[in-house]
């Protein structure tokens, strides 16, 4: 063995033993700076809601026992994060975050998103998440995988998913807000 190669190997060698010994407990304070810190939050346009930078998607909770959907909100939430975000397509998500947000309801901002364009069709997909998400209102409630004008023509025309929204938003079903300025474009 050379010299040079001897010299580079008991570097590594000395610094693998260095930081094995001092690992577990770099871990510990890393770890306990996570956990004290509170995540950020920003303003959500022009409403009054303080949002956490980062948002919990319940297709984290999906196919998950109700416990670790428990335990994972309960966690989300004392680290201060505010934002949930579910879906129908996400399996049996609504199912399980239901139960685990019902404590911190309140606390909580709650998203869904739908996908049917009609009236009743998206009635029926308004009343599904209140269900199972066990809540009388939503915080935002959004059409999900919009791709074609058409789709846009129908939520707007006649019958169409608009009319679900704003009798949902009246009844304070869910709390969202169309700007007159955007519907008119596309009218």
């Amino acid at each position: 063995m050379h010299r040079r190669d001897f010299l580079q190997t008991g570097a590594v060698v000395t610094a693998g033993v260095v930081a094995s010994s001092t690992l577990p407990q770099s871990l510990a304070i890393a770890e306990q700076a996570v956990t004290t810190q509170a995540i950020p939050k920003r303003k959500l346009g022009r409403t009054n809601e303080e949002l956490s930078i980062i948002g919990l998607g319940g297709v984290v909770v999906m196919n998950n026992s109700p416990s670790f959907a428990s335990k994972m909100v309960a966690e989300t939430v004392d680290r201060g994060i505010n934002y949930f975000d579910v879906a129908p397509t996400y399996d049996n998500a609504q199912e399980r975050l239901g139960p685990a947000l019902e404590p911190y309801r309140k606390k909580c901002f709650l998203a869904c998103k739908e996908e049917d364009w009609t009236r009743d069709g998206s009635q029926k997909l308004l009343e599904e998440p209140l269900r199972l998400l066990r809540t009388d209102y939503l915080d935002l409630y959004q059409l999900h995988a919009l791709s074609k004008m058409s789709d846009l023509e129908q939520i707007l025309g006649s019958n169409g998913a608009m009319e679900t929204f704003v009798a949902a938003k009246k009844a304070a079903r869910c709390a969202f807000s169309v700007s007159p300025r955007i519907l008119s474009k596309w009218r």
